[in-house]
């Protein structure tokens, strides 16, 4: 992997620092990867995003295949668990 040194003014690295927070990245590099994909395949941005519900029911299970990818950072695992155990659809008693 490259790397790339930037400048930026005080307020863009706020900004910036806000967003990988409240996104849940595990780092700057990871929003600025996820940016530059968004800008090299716009489509996928110029349609509304659609959810669907998750194939797999079990939290552990959910949450476990969330920290293995090593994306996100602990305070956005804790939301995700937190959300998950108030979830009607996802339930413990599930074993999918």
């Amino acid at each position: 992997m490259q790397t790339l040194n930037i400048s930026l003014t005080k307020e863009q690295y706020t900004v910036i620092n806000e967003l990988v927070d409240k996104w849940g990245f595990a780092n700057r590099s990871e929003f600025f990867r996820a940016l530059i994909r968004a800008l090299i395949q716009p489509s996928e941005l110029s349609q509304p995003l659609k959810f669907q519900r998750p194939p797999i029911k079990n939290p552990k299970k959910i949450m476990q295949a969330f920290k293995d990818s090593r994306v996100y950072n602990k305070k956005f695992l804790t939301s995700l668990e937190k959300g998950l155990s108030r979830s009607t659809h996802i339930s413990s008693k599930q074993s999918k």
